[in-house]
């Protein structure tokens, strides 16, 4: 298939508790945002992987409304951060990042096993 991770965590509210990914982020502040990520993975691939993985995934009759619909109860995100830049544009990254509940990994690597032999 391809795909390239550039960043991945099995689970990235426990890793933003641990770490706080070099962030000077207040104790307070890490806490909240650790607890609300715990329980999901996380991946970061380039903006091309992250349209290709979500392509796949909304055909799949497990992942299809969980990566169409963001009010699903098993709901993935994908987002592309926008910064802005020192001489008043604003840039969109060039990778995207998945967050989605970690209990769907094995089914994950088995629909993605299934997309590849039929490649």
């Amino acid at each position: 298939m391809g795909l390239k991770t550039e960043g991945c965590c099995q689970d990235f509210g426990e890793s933003i508790a641990v770490n706080g990914h070099r962030s000077d982020t207040s104790a307070k502040d890490r806490k909240r945002h650790a607890d609300f990520y715990r329980g999901y993975a996380w991946l970061k691939l380039p903006e091309a992987d992250t349209l290709h993985l979500i392509a796949i995934l909304g055909k799949d009759s497990v992942f299809g409304e969980r990566v169409r619909r963001w009010t699903h109860p098993d709901a993935w995100q994908a987002i592309t951060h926008v910064f802005p830049t020192d001489t008043g544009d604003a840039l969109r990254a060039n990778a995207g990042q998945i967050t989605f509940p970690n209990n769907h990994l094995d089914t994950l690597v088995q629909v993605l096993q299934g997309v590849k032999r039929r490649l």
